[in-house]
């Protein structure tokens, strides 16, 4: 019985961390946006609420393609694709988390040089 509550327990524990974690969108997001059609509407629509943008010129398989590239809060991310996909359906959308970008503070952990606590014990010489 105890096995099982503590791997609910564990669970649970690690459901609500997660949840948490996705309703508080700390950090950075970079998003990029790919449209054959709508791709400068989109960098206008982006840039008139407030977001950075570039934009990049390529060639996909059906022709030409707008690269519309940004970053931003996490929390601003799914107001950044709506209003992409209202100005374009069909356009590709991909995000990843911006772990560090020059317009933020940053916060910098550097470890420590040796091995320590009861890890220590197996690193001596």
């Amino acid at each position: 019985f105890l096995a099982f509550a503590y791997a609910g327990g564990f669970a649970a524990g690690n459901a609500v961390g997660i949840t948490a974690e996705r309703k508080m969108a700390m950090g950075s997001s970079a998003v990029r946006l790919l449209s054959s059609e709508h791709g400068d509407a989109i960098a206008d629509g982006l840039r008139s609420n407030g977001h950075k943008v570039t934009t990049f010129l390529g060639e996909g398989s059906k022709g030409p393609v707008t690269l519309v590239y940004a970053v931003a809060p996490r929390k601003h991310l799914r107001s950044i694709v709506r209003a992409a996909q209202d100005r374009d359906p069909n356009v590709f959308w991909i995000s990843e988390p911006a772990h560090e970008s020059s317009g933020e503070p940053r916060v910098r952990l550097h470890p420590v040089p040796h091995a320590t606590g009861w890890r220590a014990a197996f690193k001596k010489k």
